[in-house]
């Protein structure tokens, strides 16, 4: 993925984290599809959940001037498609979610690790822990990679 469309991916996962989404998943399509190149896929837990993801992804995009192609299923929220050219997020509700299982059917796609947002504190406990991190973002909160010194 290039720099831009891992902005936009970031943008994207962090608004869906804000707003409490489940099992977030980012799906690198480049090299298996001609049609986009990366999935983000949410689930939430209601129909207003999920029209609250929806809206905070649209959002967060939008204030960075990125502006969708498409959206579809808003009304109804059992799955919610919006297009952005190079990436689709999807926001399903669980029983959609596991009907039409896009990690299965996209399974050559890579699936890409995305930060986990802490606060700052926890990064001076970690840093004194004697763990080495990758630390990215700014403000109060950190994406962190940690990884276990041996």
């Amino acid at each position: 993925m290039n720099r831009e469309l891992i902005e936009k991916v970031k943008t994207v996962t962090d608004a869906l984290e804000d707003k409490k989404g489940v099992n977030i998943t980012v799906l690198d399509l480049s090299s298996v599809s001609d049609i986009t190149d990366c999935f983000v896929i949410c689930s939430g837990t209601n129909r207003s959940q999920i029209q609250a993801l929806s809206d905070g992804a649209e959002e967060a995009l939008a204030k960075k001037r990125i502006m969708h192609k498409g959206i579809e299923g808003y009304d109804t929220a059992n799955w919610i498609l919006m297009d952005y050219g190079d990436l689709v997020v999807h926001v399903f509700d669980k029983d959609s979610r596991e009907l039409y299982d896009l990690a299965r059917v996209w399974v050559d796609a890579e699936k890409v690790e995305i930060g986990t947002r802490v606060p700052i504190l926890y990064c001076s406990a970690v840093y004194a822990a004697g763990i080495d991190m990758a630390v990215y973002g700014a403000g109060s909160l950190y994406h962190l990679n940690i990884l276990m010194t041996p």
